[in-house]
């Protein structure tokens, strides 16, 4: 696995493997002001970044208000072939929540 604070409070996690050559491409985030976990959404016309483990999760800058960006670099997926060197990952920050 690996993870990255976006947004100030989000930790976002990404990847990992249960074994050997079982490498993960799930995605959650923590919430470290109200101690939760979630599985966000993920949308868009490009790919996700391919499961992978050994690799590294950046926080690289703010694409705009409400997005923040996050490199995805190296990493293996059990195959002699390397992946991808870099993915860009954006993240939208949650939307308050209404009161219920």
């Amino acid at each position: 696995h690996a993870a990255e604070k976006v947004f100030g409070r989000f930790i976002v996690v990404f990847g990992g493997r249960t074994s050997p050559a079982a490498p993960q491409g799930d995605l959650a985030v923590f919430d470290t002001k109200t101690l939760t976990w979630s599985r966000p959404v993920v949308g868009g016309t490009a790919p996700g970044p391919a499961p992978r483990f050994r690799h590294t999760l950046t926080a690289i800058g703010k694409d705009k208000p409400g997005v923040e960006m996050l490199l995805v670099l190296g990493g293996s997926d059990g195959n002699p072939s390397p992946l991808p060197p870099a993915i860009l990952v954006c993240t939208q920050k949650p939307a308050p929540r209404g009161k219920g």
